[in-house]
Parts: structure tokens; C-alpha cells; sequence
């Protein structure tokens, strides 16, 4: 099969079919197969890239909250990296901002990246320097 860029779903779905088959194989490097990889993952990427929508921007709460979820944890589990189970709760409920150490805690301890927890700290920062300028 000749590449070119992908036209449509069925085709999306066919090669990254095909890429998870050849990366099942684990082929040597400078073979076909792992330039075949390569160029799969490329085409695969460019039509993402195009056609998926943006992962939407998530508060932090959120996120920690997914990875609760997902780690099976409960409240009580955070409190190591949050600190008081009332703290956590104030945080849980959006009730308190993280600090800078929570999020570093946070990132060692349960591996959530930081840029994530970050984020809505970001946007606030920049409404109030918006605001300050144009205000």
C-alpha cells in the first residue's frame, strides 16, 4: 500500500490498524518495517493533528480528580501531597488554589504533570494582567 495522506475515518482506522501491528513486531531499526513505522506515524499525526478535536483544557480539580479515578485513590490517599484532610477537601471542592508545592508533590508522588495542574493558575494570571493593562 502506496502513503499518502488520509482521506477519511476508514482509512484513519485502517492504517493505525496497521501501526499498532508493526510496532507489535519490534523491528530493528533501519529495516523497512521501522521506516514503515515512521512514515505510518507521520501520516497518523498530520490527520490528528487536522481532524480531532483539541484535548479541551481541564482545571486542575479535574485532573486530579481523573487521576483519582483512574488509581482507584480516595481523598484520604492525597493528604500525603496535599496535606490535611481538610486541606484536601478545600481543594477537592474549589474552595482553595494550589500552591507551587502541592503541584510538585503531586507531580512525584502520583506522576500527574505539572503543565496540567498549572494551567488554570496560568489563565487567572493572565485575566488579572489583562485586566490591570486595559483596566
Amino acid at each position: 500500500m502506496v502513503l499518502t495522506a488520509i482521506k477519511n475515518n476508514d482509512e484513519y482506522e485502517t492504517l493505525l490498524l496497521e501501526f499498532k501491528t508493526l510496532i507489535d513486531t519490534n523491528p530493528e531499526l533501519g529495516t523497512a518495517d521501522s521506516g514503515r513505522i515512521l512514515m505510518l506515524g507521520r501520516i497518523i499525526s498530520n490527520y490528528e493533528d487536522i481532524v480531532c478535536d483539541p484535548i479541551p483544557e481541564s482545571d486542575p480539580v479535574d485532573i486530579i480528580e481523573f487521576y483519582m479515578e483512574q488509581n482507584n485513590l480516595t481523598s484520604r490517599d492525597l493528604v500525603q501531597y496535599i496535606g490535611s484532610p481538610s486541606r484536601v477537601s478545600e481543594i477537592l471542592n474549589r474552595k482553595r488554589e494550589l500552591s507551587k508545592a502541592m503541584i510538585r508533590a503531586l507531580h512525584d508522588g502520583l506522576r500527574i504533570p505539572a503543565a496540567l495542574l498549572l494551567r488554570k493558575m496560568h489563565a487567572e494570571k493572565q485575566e488579572v494582567l489583562e485586566h490591570s493593562i486595559h483596566g
